[in-house]
């Protein structure tokens, strides 16, 4: 029993350490990374391997005209694209079930970023100046911004949308009904690209300048602002993977960056040979089994702790790649716990558990999770020591 004790005193320690050395690595984390392309007007999908040294992409949709903007609904899995000319398409993950949710009348338009959140889309309209919104089945669409400035990314978090004012320059943002428009990020050169990590509260823009393009870190808390990257070319796409920032310069290629670092890192992929300029990237945290929906993560900072809500597996699923955390709970004094991150009656649908990340403040969850008494009675098993440990 002690020996036992010791073994487990030691794994917390091994194993947060190993949490902080692989938390930078995207293909620890797994997900999924779509990419849009002009040239042949289709979007591309990779989904990341840690056993892979590169990203694979293969096409899962081809449009009529450039697909300029890609989002997802965490709720049902369902990504959402803005092709230029006039439509917004809803599609499974795997690119089946492709049907038009909003078809704009007229040709005075240029559809570009687009977000999902409170089931509600969210885009700009470069050539009409404006930011609209409907609801998720297309219903109620409507200008909620008249000036925009020229809207190109969008983003968003905490029911405040985000986005790019790229004749002005700035970064703004406004309520989701359109009021309350400020400027949160000015004198930039040019502005296509932004997206916010919203469990750190941290907004990340493109400054697409031509010869030195930059990454810009923003903190929607503090107003603080640094310079991450100034080495780049017409960064036009960002997004968040992990812990790391993948973005692409037009027509060079993608490129990714630790979101604390200043330097890309090295990053090879295939499959992307006809996309002869990048007009759009998105990432969803997390592999999902048996291409399946995804399980919903909303994530609102509050200023007691961090609040996330999970939605439970839905019944198709009968596999899931598990993740342990380890995380202060509040019931056992804020100590450090280890936590399964999945609602412990789902526990037995765990084929594989992986580190996942340390949380210094409280989760708060729609569910309870499943304590683990000892990391290394759970890490790295198989389906069969799994069933056993968890008494399935």
């Amino acid at each position: 029993m002690a020996n036992s004790k010791a073994i487990c005193s030691w794994a917390w320690i091994v194993v947060g350490l190993l949490i902080m050395m692989l938390s930078y690595i995207v293909l620890a984390y797994g997900g999924k990374i779509f990419v849009g392309c002009d040239g042949s007007f289709t979007v591309y999908l990779a989904e990341t391997d840690p056993d892979a040294d590169q990203l694979n992409f293969h096409p899962i949709i081809t449009l009529n005209n450039v697909p300029t903007g890609i989002t997802h609904d965490p709720k049902t899995g369902h990504i959402y694209i803005t092709e230029s000319s006039t439509r917004i398409l809803r599609a499974n993950q795997d690119g089946s079930g492709v049907e038009t949710v909003i078809n704009l009348p007229g040709s005075e338009r240029n559809l570009r970023g687009i977000y999902l959140m409170n089931e509600q889309i969210f885009w700009s309209d470069f050539d009409a100046d404006t930011i609209n919104s409907a609801s998720v089945n297309g219903s109620g669409s409507k200008v909620i911004i008249s000036n925009a400035f020229n809207g190109r990314g969008i983003t968003g978090d905490d029911s405040v949308i985000y986005w790019a004012a790229n004749s002005n320059a700035t970064v703004k943002k406004a309520g989701i009904d359109g009021n309350g428009v400020t400027t949160v990020i000015s004198e930039l050169t040019k502005i296509y690209a932004v997206t916010i990590d919203s469990s750190e509260r941290i907004l990340y823009a493109g400054n697409a300048e031509r010869r030195r393009a930059s990454i810009i870190r923003y903190n929607l808390d503090t107003n603080d602002q640094v310079v991450l990257f100034n080495d780049g070319r017409y960064i036009e796409g960002i997004t968040i993977l992990g812990d790391l920032l993948f973005f692409f310069e037009v027509s060079i290629g993608i490129k990714a960056i630790r979101k604390n670092g200043s330097s890309p890192l090295p990053l090879s992929y295939t499959g992307l040979e006809n996309c002869t300029k990048f007009k759009s990237i998105h990432a969803i945290n997390g592999l999902q089994p048996n291409n399946t929906k995804p399980i919903a993560v909303t994530i609102h900072p509050y200023p007691t702790g961090v609040t996330e809500t999970y939605s439970s597996p839905p019944p198709d699923i009968r596999k899931l790649a598990c993740y342990l955390n380890r995380e202060t709970v509040p019931e056992f004094n804020n100590e450090f716990r280890w936590v399964l991150d999945i609602d412990k009656r789902q526990v037995c649908h765990c084929t594989s558990v992986s580190i996942g990340k340390i949380y210094r403040k409280p989760v708060t969850r729609s569910f309870q999770p499943f304590h683990v008494r000892c990391p290394m009675d759970v890490l790295f098993k198989d389906e069969e020591t799994l069933a056993k440990v968890f008494q399935c």
